[in-house]
Formats: structure tokens, C-alpha cells, sequence
């Protein structure tokens, strides 16, 4: 239970993720800046406000029983995407600080910061496009093949058994490729 009457941190619109924070350690300046409250208020409502229950069941985390995953994975991606974009406008805080002092070591270090977290909101929203993409080229369809199987079946007119061997090979490794690119095709399109 509280002691007292509700306080300006009980209130925050982000108490929670607040007392989290308290509880796990972080400093209070640090968390008065990062909150925009002050760092006595803070520490009155963690004296006062937070219980040793509270304080055990914030270290042990959420209870996880009976939690509907789909929903979890959802709040999960919100929470992400928010910390994500929590995060940039810091970066970009410090980068302006950086850019501000001359401080070129700093400007390199937060910019690739600031590129990782672009990123990685892009692929969490989808648009960033990952994987690969295979192009398979077959030389069973290319001029200079065509030029060689009539340059062949010309040679071979003088020896049809050959000629024969040889249109059979060339007729399997056609009608295969033709196959392999009907199935990609179809792949493609799916």
C-alpha cells in the first residue's frame, strides 16, 4: 500500500515504465531528465509509493500464464517501434551536441547509432526489404547458343547417328531447362 496521497509521479502518464526503472537501478538524474520530473519528487514516490511487493514483482517481471501470445506479440512491436523512436530522438540530441562541440568522434559514433535504429525500425514496419533474390540465367536461351546447336546439327549432317546422339542430349537439356523455368516462373508469380 501507498503511504499518502497520491504524488506528481503517481500521476506521470509513465509511472510504470518509471518505477520499472527505479526498481531496476537507473539513476534518479538520469530518470528525471529522461521523464522531465524532478529527481525529489522521484525519490519521495519511491520511498513513499512503491511497496517491497511492488518492487519484487517488478524484478520478477510480468506473469506470463494465461497471456494471449498474439496480443503480447502485438504490444510487444508497439513497444519496440515507441522505445525505437524514444531512442532516435535522443540520438539525435546527441548528435546535434556533437555536431555543436566539433566533436567528430562523437558525430561518426551517433550517426552509425542513428543509421542502426532507422534500420531496424524499417524492418520491424516492413519497409526494408531483406533476403535475396536469385536470377538464374540459362544459356540454353541465349543467342550464342542458338548459334552453336545450328552450328552442331550443320556439322553432324554428315553423321546421322551422331547427329542423332547428339539431338537426343541437346532435346533432354532443353526440354529440362524449359521445365526448371516453367516451376521458377510459377515460384515467382506464387
Amino acid at each position: 500500500m501507498t503511504k499518502g496521497p497520491p504524488c506528481s509521479i503517481c500521476n506521470h502518464l509513465e509511472r510504470v515504465q518509471l518505477e520499472t526503472a527505479m526498481v531496476r537501478g537507473v539513476a534518479v538524474p538520469a530518470l528525471a531528465r529522461r521523464f522531465d520530473c524532478s529527481e525529489d519528487a522521484l525519490r519521495r514516490h519511491k520511498a513513499n509509493h512503491v511497496t517491497q511487493t511492488q518492487k519484487a514483482a517488478i524484478l520478477a517481471g510480468p506473469e506470463l500464464e494465461g497471456i494471449d501470445l498474439s496480443k503480447l506479440r502485438e504490444v510487444e512491436e508497439q513497444s519496440s517501434l515507441a522505445n525505437l523512436h524514444a531512442i532516435r530522438h535522443r540520438l539525435w540530441a546527441a548528435l546535434d551536441y556533437a555536431e555543436g562541440h566539433g566533436d567528430v568522434n562523437q558525430i561518426a559514433r551517433v550517426t552509425a547509432q542513428l543509421h542502426k535504429n532507422v534500420e531496424l525500425g524499417q524492418l520491424m514496419v516492413g519497409g526494408l526489404h531483406t533476403g535475396t533474390t536469385n536470377i538464374t540465367n540459362s544459356i540454353l536461351i541465349s543467342a550464342e547458343y542458338v548459334n552453336l546447336r545450328i552450328s552442331l546439327v550443320k556439322a553432324l549432317q554428315i553423321f546421322p547417328d551422331a547427329a542423332h546422339a547428339v539431338a537426343l542430349v541437346l532435346n533432354d537439356l532443353e526440354s529440362n531447362a524449359a521445365k526448371d523455368i516453367t516451376v521458377r516462373t510459377k515460384q515467382v508469380q506464387a
